[in-house]
């Protein structure tokens, strides 16, 4: 999922706007690879068996996912200094520390060579910004965020009624569903085996959140949770490659994006 290049055009989006990552002029945030990643940490637990050789293995999962970034300032093809310096210092620490509070958080967006726009989404900043100003070198700032996501997603949202679902990704991904019919519904993965069981009613749609546990009456209304039939229902996601969704008792609108780690 990290960049195999990091040097592609890329773009910090923040509530202050886009900054653009490796511009070929002007004002260039530059990615230096060697103090760039991503990734997912493996929350992993075992324990002894009581008065027994070996381990109790427990079920692990994927942490959300972590960025680096490392970003040297340069001008128009040399180091930024003076005033140049002064504003893109000023520039790339008000879209960072922006990025603090969940409700800015931002995203990290780069074009990989031959394929989809990319994105991190819902990142905060994880830590604070590490400068170096070391002379006769570029001034250079280490940046750390987080996302509640494991994964990195494709910028371009999809939008599908049930049927074959492709996941071109390489690794699952939790979709929203908006669902319409009043209930109930069973709404099912054919390919996994998995569903979520409505045994309930409300009005307009039920917006289903799968990466939250979540379902809303019309996205913000009503909890509708107490309708599940919570022995049945399992939130399940979109595992690479396709996926056959069907649903009974309703029609269902997917929004949902190829994932990548």
């Amino acid at each position: 999922m990290p960049p195999a290049d990091w040097n592609v055009p890329a773009t910090l989006a923040s509530v202050y706007g886009d900054l653009s990552l490796n511009a070929a002029s002007g004002d260039q945030y530059l990615l230096d690879r060697s103090g760039c990643n991503m990734w997912q940490d493996v929350r992993a637990q075992q324990i002894g068996i009581p008065q027994a050789d070996g381990d109790l293995v427990q079920e692990r999962f994927d942490t959300g996912t972590r960025l680096q970034l490392k970003v040297q300032l340069w001008h128009d093809g040399d180091f930024a200094c003076n005033d140049d310096a002064t504003r893109m210092v000023d520039t790339l620490s008000k879209h960072a520390h922006s990025m603090v509070k969940a409700a800015w958080a931002g995203r990290f967006l780069w074009d990989p060579d031959g394929d989809d726009v990319r994105m991190l989404d819902y990142m905060q900043m994880s830590d604070r910004m590490a400068w170096d100003f070391t002379p006769n070198q570029a001034i250079a700032a280490n940046l750390s965020f987080s996302s509640p996501f494991p994964y990195a997603i494709d910028f371009t949202q999809i939008s599908s009624s049930a049927g074959v679902l492709n996941n071109v990704g390489n690794t699952s991904f939790w979709p929203v569903f908006k669902v319409t019919g009043g209930g109930p519904f069973v709404l099912s993965n054919d390919t996994t085996g998995l569903a979520i069981v409505f045994i309930g009613s409300f009005s307009g749609y039920a917006e289903i959140d799968t990466f939250r546990n979540t379902i809303y009456q019309n996205g913000s209304g009503a909890n509708l949770k107490d309708g599940l039939d919570i022995e049945t229902t399992d939130f399940w996601s979109l595992v690479p490659g396709n996926n056959v969704v069907s649903i009974v008792g309703g029609t269902v609108e997917v929004l949902w994006q190829a994932a990548w780690v």
